[in-house]
């Protein structure tokens, strides 16, 4: 089986520039009495024009003036943090293509007397690089530049390709760009698929770097956008999290080719959108092989491709939810034209009340339920109205949009109870449902809303918070079934007692119809139910119960292990508990690993199917979370979007073991602060062999790890912000006594105020950079002191961080 994701293709060319190494002659500044204006001459000056630069040095600025202007500048910004409206912007904005850009930036910068800041790579934690009190100049080192060729031509290609290919295209928005993306599935071997591919679709480029090969379960992880090389289990134990934001989704089907020129027309709406995504999903294949009355399911041949439509926000509020609702069934008019008509189809499984939908008190009727089920069944409506009739014909399995029954039960006609909650409870505690092979009664699996775990276990699949606000409706009870028992006491007892019944399970559920009723109602939930019949593995079981065991030998193992080898811990918390994950990197084969391993670090008990091989530059890739199979092209192609989150950083250094009975305490204040994620990097190999004097990076043999230490927010709120800086520092501070002392050690990387700065203005001296430039290297800091007062004696090159030269 391979999976592949060819290179994303957009209508920019992001061009990522390495900062080259720059010997300028840079001449003491005057004062002007127009910087700017200087500035914006000395920049126009021919000495900069350089025939292999793509553009001039001017075509690469961003003044404030500049419609593009606070894109840029937002593009890069990976902390909300330092893009709020107060955040000083710079003077202009320098995107360099050409060394002679970056030339040009520094010398006339220098001469108007404006601080250069230089934008790079993504661990300036604090903003030092695009952020300063005094005026400045932003040089920003990360930029880019049809895709409607390509898009055109999938629309004919994509349904006819061999059916064991799947390509799915993802659109959206960045920065005022079309993204489409190319992600392909194909069950077979990388040689047959780049051959059939060749012959196929030659335009896309497909090489064997972009592909990968792995087992077909696995694909369900690389679709779910899982980091590279996560086993298949953990889709079992992996524990999920309340729905952090809002959505609402559409569906639309494709029957003719859309023109460039109606390509066009949908990119031009999409921009204006700007946080929308479409994916397309092609149909042909095995699809169009079985005729539309055979299933339920009628979408076969004659549809090109499904359309999905998605908005996400993170804001409530009534006005927000509105604003984002409209901006989707705009779009989904302009697509009137290109998609199927008569009716205007959709897809069940992306629930959307939009098209139509009945009261819950169970009143629907045909002709009601006909401008909905059309859409969904087509001809095929009718035929399931005849089975409903004739198996569910009281119409208790009902919502909003229901149709189809699952369970065939023999039901009894309800009567009237003077308490019905009361009569629910008696019905459940009935020894009928009494079953050996449960492994608890249905009562044991009842959530009553005077639980006190009656909202969490609501909440937690629930993964749209439009659905999960105060005013939604909640059921009477809730029972998470672990034996077909409990379901057939959960339909029966609530038909008895009046009460409606939702069956939640799937994750597809756009509309809460799963979940939410108008009326009374008893929420089952289905999803413990899935995962009874699962043959549990024992290394999962060995992490839940030995973690600290794990951890302690970890500590001992992974600085002293092969040279080649990079064992990574990353704790997080999980309601309540403490998630931590061993993430490994290898130089070297498979079967080398597993011996080193089974030698130095069994008790981790890995195995083959728990490796992925692939180019030393593709773990890249997988550090920053790519879906599997991503090449290595993306980091250049790869639109970055603006920042989402608010976050801090901080960093510590590990000498000494810290003992289980220091872990535990350790995980208890990290479960204490709920939101914040340690990353333990481990040192030893070669980083030990490198004496601290030899480069200014001082943290070599003696350390036995690094810590580095996150938290991130999404309201921007000072009350919010400051929360959740307390809880980080909290945590550091507590941290005392397991780590280096005189002084307390940090990573330069990873920036960090709270360990001492100084002020923008250039009055920096050395007594006070010694605060922060010792624990950043250590014995270092003195000599670095010489080289900046030899290199850059005027500190042209400095920022709140940065090495002072001696006075003088």
């Amino acid at each position: 089986m391979v999976t592949s994701s060819s290179s994303s293709l957009s209508f920019l060319l992001l061009s990522t520039l390495l900062a080259p190494t720059i010997v300028l002659l840079l001449q003491s500044s005057v004062l002007h009495a127009n910087p700017d204006a200087y500035f914006h001459t000395c920049l126009s000056n021919k000495r900069w024009k350089n025939p292999s630069a793509p553009v001039s040095v001017t075509g690469a600025l961003y003044t404030r003036d500049n419609s593009s202007f606070l894109d840029i500048l937002s593009l890069h910004t990976r902390n909300k943090r330092f893009n709020r409206p107060y955040t000083p912007k710079p003077i202009a904005i320098i995107t360099p293509f050409h060394e002679s850009h970056i030339q040009a930036a520094v010398v006339c910068s220098k001469a108007s007397n404006f601080q250069l800041r230089i934008r790079s790579g993504g661990h300036d934690y604090e903003g030092y690089s695009y952020v300063s009190d005094v005026p400045f100049v932003l040089l920003d080192m990360t930029l880019e530049q049809g895709g409607s060729d390509l898009v055109y031509k999938w629309q004919h290609v994509a349904p006819k390709l061999h059916r064991d290919i799947f390509i799915r295209l993802q659109i959206e928005v960045r920065q005022k760009t079309v993204r489409v993306s190319f992600v392909c599935e194909f069950l077979g071997r990388v040689d047959r698929l780049l051959s059939l591919m060749k012959k196929s679709f030659p335009e896309l480029g497909l090489t064997k770097s972009d592909c990968f090969e792995m087992p077909w379960v696995n694909s369900t992880l690389f679709f779910a956008e899982w980091p590279m090389g996560t086993v298949a289990e953990a889709l079992l134990y992996e524990p999920k999290r309340p729905a952090d934001s809002y959505f609402k989704a559409k569906s639309d089907y494709v029957q003719k080719v859309i023109s460039k020129e109606g390509l066009q027309s949908v990119w031009k709406q999409f921009i204006e959108s700007e946080i929308m995504i479409m994916e397309w999903n092609p149909y042909g294949g095995r699809m169009w092989d079985i005729p539309a009355s055979a299933t339920p399911f009628p979408h076969r041949s004659g549809n090109l491709f499904q359309i999905q439509y998605m908005i996400t926000w993170y804001q409530d509020g009534e006005d927000t939810i509105n604003h984002n609702l409209n901006i989707l069934r705009s779009m989904y008019k302009v697509m009137t034209p290109f998609v199927s008509k008569s009716p205007r189809q959709a897809y069940l499984n992306y629930r959307d009340r939009d098209i139509g939908a009945n009261p819950s008190n169970g009143t629907t009727n045909v002709d009601a339920a006909r401008i909905y089920g059309a859409k969904f069944f087509r001809e095929n409506f009718d035929k399931l109205v005849q089975v409903k009739t004739k198996v569910d014909p009281e119409n208790f399995f009902r919502y909003e949009q229901t149709l189809t029954i699952v369970l065939l039960l023999l039901l009894q006609s309800p009567v009237s109870h003077a308490n019905p909650d009361a009569y629910f409870h008696a019905c459940l505690s009935n020894n009928r449902w009494k079953n050996p092979l449960a492994p608890v009664s249905v009562t044991g699996a009842l959530y009553t809303r005077d639980n006190s775990s009656f909202s969490y276990i609501l909440n937690l699949h629930i993964r749209n918070k439009r659905f999960n606000r105060p005013n939604t409706p909640e059921p009477i009870a809730i029972i998470t079934a672990f034996h077909e028992s409990h379901v057939q006491a959960a339909v029966i007892c609530s038909k008895a007692s009046k009460f409606q019944l939702r069956i939640r399970s799937g994750g597809h559920d756009y509309e809460g119809f799963s979940f939410i009723s108008d009326v009374p109602f008893v929420l089952l939930d289905l999803y413990t139910l899935k995962s009874i019949h699962v043959n549990i593995r024992n290394g999962t079981a060995l992490i839940e119960a030995g973690v600290t065991d794990l951890v302690y030998k970890w500590q001992h193992v992974a600085p002293k292990i092969d040279r080649d080898l990079f064992i990574r811990l990353q704790h997080e918390v999980h309601h309540k508990r403490v998630q931590v994950t061993f993430i490994a990197e290898f130089l070297g084969r498979t079967d080398r690993l597993l011996s080193l391993m089974k030698k130095s670090f069994p008790e981790l008990g890995l195995t083959e199917s728990d490796c992925v091989e692939m180019p030393w530059v593709n773990s890249t890739l997988f550090y920053s979370e790519y879906p599997i199979g991503t090449p290595a092209e993306a980091l250049l192609f790869e639109a970055k979007d603006p920042a989402q989150s608010y976050s801090k950083s901080k960093s510590d250094f590990v000498k000494n073991v810290i003992s289980k009975k220091g872990l535990q305490s350790i995980w208890n204040k990290l479960i204490e602060s709920e939101v914040i994620i340690m990353q333990w990097s481990p040192y030893g190999g070669r980083m030990w062999e490198i004496p601290t004097w030899a480069t200014p990076f001082p943290h070599r043999a003696g350390n036995l790890f690094k810590i580095s230490y996150y938290i991130t927010w999404l309201q921007d709120e000072e009350r919010v912000a400051n929360h959740n800086l307390n809880l980080l520092r909290s945590m550091y501070k507590f941290m005392t006594p397991f780590v280096s002392k005189s002084p307390r050690e940090a990573f330069f990387n990873y920036r960090d105020r709270d360990i001492g700065a100084c002020p923008s203005n250039g009055t920096t001296n050395v007594d006070a950079a010694r605060i922060y430039g010792a624990k950043f290297f250590r014995e270092n800091f003195d000599r670095l002191v010489q080289v900046k007062t030899r290199v850059d004696p005027e500190n042209f090159f400095r920022y709140e961080q940065s090495i002072p030269p001696h006075k003088g």
